[in-house]
């Protein structure tokens, strides 16, 4: 375990899944969360989508045998490091969100015209009767997406963004701009597969 240098959270490898992880507070109530297959290329930061920065914040960092830990002062995040799955809660505890166990990130090599990338698989645990609102403008006629399986793919009358708020008050926003699919009727909760990507980069708020 090392410490990022600003302070801001941690870095794990999860030995279970081969993957580096980085988690890390770019404020009280906003989290990123990164992972990349162990010792791959550093790759590029860059966002089309985010131009914000980490603020400086107060962030305590805690380990035992089976976890580590980093919470702000609004929120707090867990990983357990046998399965490397992380848990997101309140300051007063109560869970929110969770990262599914029995779905783990997966990255599968694979190549295209332009070159080699990953096909890449992030899931999350949902509460069973969760309202869960976004993905941009869908011509579903649906309020809420739950249950519901999209292709985040632009075209002439859709607008599509992998990002969705809950009815319990946290919003997800999946860094990365390549065509994806949710499932959102998968019986683990809502899972999301990207055609490319280097890493998973994703932030719960």
């Amino acid at each position: 375990m090392k410490k990022l240098v600003d302070g801001n959270g941690f870095c794990e490898r999860i030995q279970s899944q081969g993957l580096d992880l980085r988690a890390e507070f770019h404020s009280p109530e906003i989290v990123r969360i990164v992972k990349t297959p162990a010792d791959a290329p550093a790759g590029t930061e860059a966002s089309f989508s985010v131009a914000s920065r980490p603020e400086k914040t107060r962030v305590v960092v805690e380990e035992t045998p089976e976890t580590i830990s980093a919470a702000s002062d609004a929120m707090k995040v867990v990983l357990n490091r046998a399965t490397g799955s992380l848990r997101f809660l309140r300051a007063d505890g109560t869970e929110f969100l969770a990262e599914t166990p029995q779905e783990p990130t997966t990255f599968v090599p694979t190549r295209y015209a332009s070159g080699e990338t990953f096909r890449i698989r992030q899931a999350f645990r949902l509460d069973e009767r969760e309202a869960i609102y976004g993905f941009g403008q869908q011509q579903n006629g649906r309020l809420s997406q739950r249950s519901e399986q999209i292709l985040l793919l632009q075209d002439n009358r859709f607008v599509c963004m992998p990002l969705f708020q809950s009815v319990k008050g946290y919003g997800v926003f999946l860094d990365n701009p390549s065509v994806a699919r949710f499932d959102g009727a998968h019986r683990h909760g809502a899972v999301f597969e990207f055609e490319a990507g280097e890493r998973i980069n994703y932030y719960v708020m």
